[in-house]
């Protein structure tokens, strides 16, 4: 992904991952938004924000409508609030606070900002865990990378299942057997929407997409 620095407006060429790390540490009050496409993959990114803020030391604080604070206290510790949201009006508020925001929010509204604002687009979310497995984790087992791949919700708590008992690791198959049709479909809108592809096909998708969520809630 490129980044727009903006004191020399130079482009630098970084992954997700460490676009992500390079923003936690700036001691800059700058805005990050990121697309979660799906609540699996939301959740990887928002794991990865909350393991790397603790060992930084930052305090992690969930706000959409938070009141600013009218004194600073030198010695509080770092912090960095992060909206959940897919309102434009939550985000704009989030804009006019002169504080360190993480956006997490859908696709929509993620087109809206991304160009002005620094941005992670969570549809590069393999690229990100296999960045993240076997760069920062220096794991290099491919069943778990695959699971991993697979389940994003999960990755976390599997490659710490790894990292304590390598040599005794089974990867969990039950969860890994299941396909994600609602993923594959936005996958392919993305892809078609990107392309200026048929709107007969995107709607085709769409309606895909809500027949396999039915059936979802009829399962459970």
């Amino acid at each position: 992904m490129f980044i727009k620095n903006s004191k020399d407006k130079r482009k630098i060429l970084l992954n997700n991952i460490s676009v992500i790390e390079s923003f936690l540490i700036t001691e800059r009050n700058d805005k990050l938004i990121i697309n979660q496409v799906s609540e699996e993959i939301g959740t990887f990114y928002k794991n990865f924000i909350y393991r790397s803020c603790a060992e930084k030391g930052i305090n992690v604080i969930l706000s959409n409508r938070d009141e600013e604070r009218e004194t600073e206290d030198l010695f509080k510790k770092k912090e960095l609030k992060i909206c959940l949201t897919n309102s434009a009006k939550d985000i704009e508020n989030v804009l006019s606070k002169r504080e360190k925001f993480i956006v997490i929010t859908d696709y929509k509204i993620f087109k809206k900002y991304s160009n002005s604002l620094l941005s992670v687009n969570g549809y590069n979310y393999e690229k990100d865990i296999k960045y993240y497995v076997q760069n920062n984790l220096k794991i290099s087992n491919l069943d778990i990378l695959e699971f991993c791949i697979s389940t994003p919700q999960l990755v976390f708590s599997e490659t710490s299942k790894f990292l304590v008992n390598s040599k005794g690791y089974v990867k969990e198959t039950k969860i890994n057997e299941r396909n994600n049709p609602i993923l594959e479909l936005r996958k392919e809108l993305f892809n078609l929407k990107r392309k200026k592809g048929d709107l007969r096909k995107a709607y085709e998708i769409l309606k895909n997409e809500a027949k396999f969520k039915k059936l979802n809630f009829l399962a459970y």
